[in-house]
């Protein structure tokens, strides 16, 4: 199910990029597109909260930690290059299993 990820920052202007959130047992993947190319982060449960990378070419390139915080929003800190984004996405996991 397409979503919209909605990132912040003090620095830039707010932004929003589409993308996918697949929940798995003891993992969140998300699947995050970008004019370079996607971003593919697994989050594995720790705790309360979801924490997983992007790494490219060997390299990671993003951290990022998410959590559900009500109804079906989940936000969280996405950390780039020495940026730190907060960013939030809906999922509805009961309308996800459906399709």
């Amino acid at each position: 199910m397409k979503t919209t990820f909605h990132f912040f920052n003090a620095n830039s202007k707010p932004s929003e990029l589409s993308g996918v959130a697949i929940l798995r047992s003891g993992a969140m993947a998300l699947q995050v597109e970008h004019p370079d190319g996607p971003y593919s982060i697994t989050g594995i449960a720790v705790e309360t909260r979801f924490e997983g990378s992007h790494i490219e070419r060997g390299t990671k390139t993003v951290d990022a930690r998410w959590a559900f915080v009500g109804g079906n929003l989940y936000v969280g800190v996405w950390e780039e290059e020495g940026y730190q984004y907060l960013f939030s996405f809906e999922f509805n996991a009961q309308r996800n299993a459906t399709e």
